[in-house]
């Protein structure tokens, strides 16, 4: 399960409290059953530090990444051939993708669904679970 981007320090209030409801409501119900069932959870978002904000990742995914439940990966850290190679290095060949936005980032930023399905990928994607 790839959740794309759950950040909580957006430039807009608005965005921080409508994403913050998927998340708290469509996403972290998905994260537990793929928990439960052992599958493997990647967030993807902004190191630290790189900008000023979009970088802080809903706090019960935080915690998560906190206890190496999940992991979290950096798009300024990470190619799409390098988080292939990382995710058959694991022997994942399906991605399911959950987050914001399935207008640019889920779509088209780099390790998003384009660039994957370009890398060889099945990919699945819950729009439930996601906004725009």
């Amino acid at each position: 399960l790839v959740v794309m981007d759950p950040w909580v320090d957006m430039a807009s209030s608005h965005l921080n409290a409508l994403h913050g409801k998927i998340v708290e409501s469509r996403i972290m119900p998905l994260v537990g059953k793929a928990l439960d069932r052992g599958h493997p959870i990647i967030v993807l978002t902004n190191a630290p530090g790189t900008i000023e904000y979009n970088t802080d990742i809903h706090p019960h995914l935080a915690a998560l990444a906190k206890q190496k439940k999940i992991s979290v990966l950096y798009h300024q850290e990470m190619d799409d051939e390098e988080f292939s190679r990382y995710l058959h290095a694991k022997g994942i060949d399906s991605l399911i993708y959950v987050g914001f936005a399935s207008n640019m980032c889920l779509i088209g930023r780099q390790m998003g669904m384009i660039p994957m399905v370009h890398q060889g990928f099945r990919l699945y994607f819950i729009p439930e679970a996601s906004a725009l």
